[in-house]
């Protein structure tokens, strides 16, 4: 349970680098940077299923970030290459 649990759902298409290097996806999943899969998609479940029921524009930019996490998060070789691109300095735990 120190890893962290809420989380969200995959999308069709590729994120830019620079778009991934602007975010930090464990944070927007709520998990540690080395979360176990397991922890990623229960955490993903958890705030996606909490974004849908806000009808807002706040809520759908939530599940948008949720989504794009994630897709990232969930994929090995996405994976490997988005901590490639996070800067020693960043914090390693949300």
């Amino acid at each position: 349970m120190g890893e962290g649990l809420h989380g969200p759902g995959g999308v069709g298409r590729a994120v830019p680098a620079e778009a991934l290097q602007a975010e930090d996806l464990y944070g927007v999943l709520e998990v540690a940077p080395h979360a176990r899969r397991e922890i990623i998609e229960a955490a993903f479940v958890v705030l996606r299923e909490a974004a849908c029921r806000d009808n807002s524009p706040k809520g759908t930019r939530l599940l948008v970030q949720i989504n794009r996490a994630h897709h990232v998060l969930s994929d090995p070789d996405r994976r490997r290459a988005y901590d490639a691109t996070r800067s020693p300095e960043e914090p390693q735990d949300p």
